[in-house]
């Protein structure tokens, strides 16, 4: 029970500080940027990876089957 708090915790903050980070940068549209440029922008920042990789922990941690001894 502890390891998935873990997780969530864990997962909780990647989502978040990948998704702020995601959302600063919507900034660039109103720069003059198109969505195409942001888009290629957030794929190859590490915010992104950081944001999916957080929401499956997360995913994971809540729903996951857990493993009960006998």
């Amino acid at each position: 029970m502890l390891i998935r708090l873990f997780f969530l915790m864990i997962g909780f903050g990647f989502a978040v500080s990948g998704g702020v980070t995601i959302i600063v940068f919507m900034n660039m549209l109103r720069t003059g940027h198109n969505i195409v440029h942001y888009a290629q922008y957030i794929f190859t920042e590490g915010s992104f990876y950081l944001f999916i990789i957080g929401m499956t922990s997360i995913w994971l941690s809540i729903y996951l089957p857990t493993h009960k001894r006998k």
